[in-house]
């Protein structure tokens, strides 16, 4: 399943009729739109929200934790590129609170790449030489407690630059600008919906996750991300240590994830 949070309703438009998408009468606080083993919630703008819908997209997804892609599309401003633009993350940074994430591009992307900042409000000035948003650190620091790394990505279309406002963009033109921008979004639906079926064949590995979480007391989030990070550890060649090695060489439950954690972020696992 492909996860999109979207949003403005003038943005999904192009999406919902290409794929093929139909309302659902789910009478939730979002917009949702579904079918072709796509879901797509339309946020609103600005973080508050984005971070809400892509909680709502992740408690009623089908099918329990990272079985989808999950997909952050809309316009943004840039300061020098030119509108109509298609810019696929590769940084997200929070203009808010300082965090950044890495998405991991494990596939071939003939178009453009870059750094994706999010703010608070919209921006006349750009400061820095990445696309300008209000929704996708959001979108990330949400979708990575349903999902990982690599099955969550963010495709903006530049919207305005240094040269062009934003307050001179109607709903008309975003829906334009989305539309023209299909053809590269389908593109990344499917290398996302192979990225999904690969991981899922990877789930064949076996689950030590659960002896653990029966020894030590663990939060939800943190059941989560234990699932995750020992899954990923087991697929380290000449990284692999037994059930007993992992149970009994920490002294808690805090210490084993602080390990895992550290070594996630001192080299990556990449599963293609």
């Amino acid at each position: 399943m492909i996860q999109f949070v979207v949003a403005l309703e003038c943005e999904a438009r192009p999406l919902v009729n290409s794929l093929g998408l139909v309302r659902e009468n789910s009478g939730g606080t979002f917009k949702v739109y579904s079918g072709n083993d796509c879901r797509l919630v339309v946020s609103g703008p600005g973080y508050a929200l984005a971070a809400a819908a892509t909680a709502y997209a992740g408690s009623i997804q089908a099918g329990g934790p990272f079985q989808a892609g999950w997909l952050n599309i809309g316009v943004a401003g840039h300061p020098v590129f030119e509108m109509g633009r298609p810019i696929l993350a590769d940084k997200v940074i929070d203009g808010i609170s300082g965090q950044n994430w890495y998405p991991q591009l494990l596939f071939d992307w003939d178009g453009d790449t870059g750094p994706v900042r999010t703010v608070a409000a919209p921006e006349s000035q750009f400061d820095v030489g990445a696309c300008h948003d209000m929704e996708a650190a959001a979108f990330f620091t949400v979708a990575n407690r349903f999902s990982t790394i690599e099955l969550i990505h963010c495709l903006k279309i530049v919207s305005d630059n240094g040269l062009t406002s934003s307050d001179r963009l109607r709903p008309s033109m975003v829906t334009e600008l989305v539309t023209d921008a299909l053809p590269q979004i389908k593109l990344l639906v499917g290398v996302v919906e192979q990225l999904v079926h690969d991981k899922r064949g990877q789930d064949e590995i076996p689950d030590l996750w659960e002896p653990l979480l029966e020894k030590w007391h663990f939060s939800e989030t943190q059941g989560l991300q234990l699932r995750e990070l020992v899954r990923h550890y087991m697929m380290r060649p000449g990284r692999r240590k037994t059930l007993e090695e992992l149970e009994s060489g920490f002294v808690d439950g805090g210490e084993l994830l602080r390990y895992l954690r550290e070594l996630e972020i001192e080299k990556p696992i990449n599963p293609m």
